[in-house]
């Protein structure tokens, strides 16, 4: 041994155990294969999750801590396609077709030529399709039946990345002449929420991608077996086929604390991401709705009288979805439907904890809806979803970066928990971020016929982005519940923190004995986090003990209660908004869990 080498590891980061800043979204994005960096297997194997990842070969149903939007487009394609590139023919006659020698289908596909040979002869237009997929390599051959019709239809097989595909004329097809569809790339919304939650604000996430999108012009029955795969990781479950089976069709629940690692699917992950604050789905209210199809343009007035010479009308390639003027729209029945839906991830969270806040994006209404939006807010979904534990962002943003997007407009979901999060570093989480402007924002969408007063009900249970005078803001910080201190988005992430707080002070002590050494070190450390927020101003009253109170001794627990080693301690404040004084009770039990409610205000 010649020397002494001396290596020096960075020290690791100390996290704040009572941040309030870490998102989890779940949804549908298609992970890039063979991509999974050292650090990122290193963090899958500490979560006994790198088992799951090696027999997939993908990032899927897993959750992936990310720190930027590069990591996630590192890791994840941002984009979908609009529809499925295909030509169909024209009606075709008959159940047979006579095949001359020598005949053939020239194809297109991407740039690149296929020819295939017809069989020759008597063929049933079902063999002839047979025999065409059997040679095609890029595109695939099918029969459609519409309107009491057969038509023979080309699709471009590659489902990713765009491209076209042409058919060359072909009369003993259908094709009197040439025909070409081609399809384009549209950013997917969970890209779409990831990105704006970084743009806003946000450091730290994690993303459960369930799956690849379906291309935006997909039916409705696709589009709720990609929600059942989104909500469980199984495509069939749901087993609805449009918005009005969905507002009946059967809930599955989500695994509970007390299940296998292996039985996690969806949110469910929720029960290994201790420190994540905010949940969102932003795919759900695409998945739920049903795509506005483009009105036809209307005829151009005639030129000045040319005669030309006589040729066949071209077949006009479909409206391009990339045009579609808004995203896949809501009707009543379909809101009454994510409601539903809505209610039941809501009603999830508390088991797996109770400082899980349930962030979504209301979905597109229809343009009968927003004629009745108010009403129908009020009277048909807020009361169906009154509760602390949910907080809605209404209406659709307008950015820079939304213009990949259907109606270049981006849903609620991700810039508002990124300005929570932002708000949450920068001021506290216990102050409101009301006012917060946001610099990419321009326009919002859709457009409601109402005026801002009479909107102003909804603005008190939804957060609502609107123009001021001095720029684009977030109006209002409000959950969804109806009444109460916890109506304030402010006061519902001062009830988060405490429980977080006293949740980690419940696992420090849980093997210390259940007596008042205990107790005491409790209220000390609880009250010295209170007065560190009575300071910064996030409560109010003339001296600390006007603005906070913390009990942990024998008048707040029965001997019942010390003999069963449950410790039990009541906080009240003074929230820094002008409300009334709120009083949280919490139960620690001998695990180590919290359980916290609400109890006067």
């Amino acid at each position: 041994m010649r020397g002494i080498r001396f290596e020096y590891n960075a020290p690791p980061a100390v996290q704040n155990p009572n941040r309030l800043d870490v998102a989890c979204f779940f949804g549908l994005a298609r992970a890039r294969e063979g991509v999974a960096p050292q650090s990122l297997r290193d963090w899958l194997e500490h979560s006994r999750w790198i088992r799951r990842f090696d027999e997939a070969g993908v990032l899927r149903d897993l959750p992936v801590p990310l720190h930027s939007w590069e990591e996630f487009a590192a890791l994840f394609h941002t984009t979908r396609l609009d529809s499925h590139a295909e030509v169909s023919s024209e009606a075709l006659a008959g159940n047979t077709v006579e095949v001359p020698a020598d005949a053939a289908l020239h194809v297109v596909v991407d740039g690149v030529q296929e020819s295939v040979a017809l069989p020759v002869g008597s063929t049933s237009w079902a063999d002839l399709a047979a025999a065409l997929n059997s040679e095609l390599a890029a595109a695939e051959a099918r029969l459609d039946e519409r309107d009491g019709e057969r038509f023979l239809v080309l699709r471009r097989l590659e489902s990713q990345q765009p491209g076209a595909i042409s058919v060359f004329s072909n009369p003993l097809l259908g094709f009197p002449i040439a025909a070409k569809d081609q399809n384009y790339s549209l950013l997917t919304y969970l890209a779409a929420a990831v990105r704006a939650f970084f743009r806003e604000g946000g450091q730290k996430c994690y993303v459960v991608a369930m799956g690849a999108p379906e291309v935006l012009d997909a039916d409705s029955a696709t589009r709720l077996r990609s929600l059942s795969e989104l909500l469980w990781g199984d495509r069939d479950l749901l087993g609805a086929r449009d918005a009005a089976e969905l507002g009946n069709a059967y809930l599955h629940d989500w695994a509970a604390p007390s299940a296998p690692q292996q039985d996690w699917h969806g949110p469910a992950h929720l029960h290994g991401l201790d420190e994540v604050t905010w949940v969102a789905l932003p795919d759900i209210p695409d998945l739920v709705g049903e795509l506005a199809r483009p009105a036809s343009p209307p005829p151009l007035p005639p030129a000045n009288t040319v005669f030309v010479e006589c040729t066949p009308e071209p077949n006009r390639p479909r409206e391009r979805l990339i045009t579609a003027p808004e995203p896949a729209r809501c009707d009543r029945v379909a809101w009454r439907a994510w409601a539903r839906l809505a209610a039941a991830l809501r009603d999830y969270l508390p088991r797996v904890r109770s400082d899980l806040q349930l962030v979504l994006a209301l979905p597109w209404p229809d343009a009968d809806l927003r004629r009745d939006l108010p009403e129908v807010l009020q009277q048909e979904v807020l009361s169906a979803l009154d509760h602390e534990r949910l907080q809605l962002g209404f209406p659709w943003l307008k950015t820079r970066d939304a213009a990949g997007l259907p109606g270049a407009a981006e849903p609620a979901d991700g810039a508002l928990i990124g300005v929570l999060a932002r708000g949450a570093r920068a001021k506290g989480p216990y102050r409101s971020v009301g006012g917060e402007r946001l610099s990419t924002l321009y326009d919002v969408a859709p457009r409601l016929p109402q005026s801002m007063d009479s909107l102003q009900g909804v603005m008190d249970r939804v957060s609502w982005f609107g123009r001021h005078p001095r720029g684009w803001q977030l109006y209002s910080d409000v959950t969804t519940k109806a009444h109460g201190a916890l109506r304030h988005g402010a006061v519902r992430r001062l009830f988060i923190l405490l429980v977080r707080a006293a949740r980690n002070e419940g696992w420090a002590r849980v093997f210390e004995p259940n007596g008042p050494a205990t107790w005491r070190m409790v209220e000390r450390n609880l009250s010295r986090l209170l007065g560190r927020i009575y300071g910064d101003n996030g409560l109010r009253g003339r001296t600390p003990a006007d603005a906070f109170r913390v009990q942990c001794d024998r008048s707040v627990m029965t001997r019942q209660d010390i003999d069963a080693g449950r410790m039990i301690g009541v906080i009240q404040v003074q929230p820094a908004v002008p409300i009334n004084e709120i009083l949280i009770a919490l139960s620690l039990n001998e695990l180590g869990q919290v359980e916290a409610q609400e109890v006067a205000a």
